[in-house]
C-alpha cells in the first residue's frame, strides 16, 4: 500500500482534467501571489494622502 505510487501508474497516461486542475492551481497561486505584492507595496488600492 506505501510502496504503491500515489498519483497512477509511472507507465500508463494520466487523465486529462489532473493537469489543468493543477495548472489552475498554479496560475491562482501566482495571481494571488502578485496581487498580495501589489497591495503591500501599495500599488493596488493605495490610500492618497492628506498632506
Amino acid at each position: 500500500m506505501l510502496a504503491r505510487p500515489a498519483f497512477g501508474v509511472p507507465g500508463r497516461p494520466q487523465a486529462a482534467w489532473i493537469k489543468s486542475v493543477s495548472w489552475a492551481g498554479v496560475a491562482l497561486g501566482v495571481i494571488g501571489l502578485l496581487l498580495a505584492v501589489l497591495k503591500y507595496t501599495d500599488i493596488l488600492l493605495g490610500l492618497p494622502s492628506t498632506s
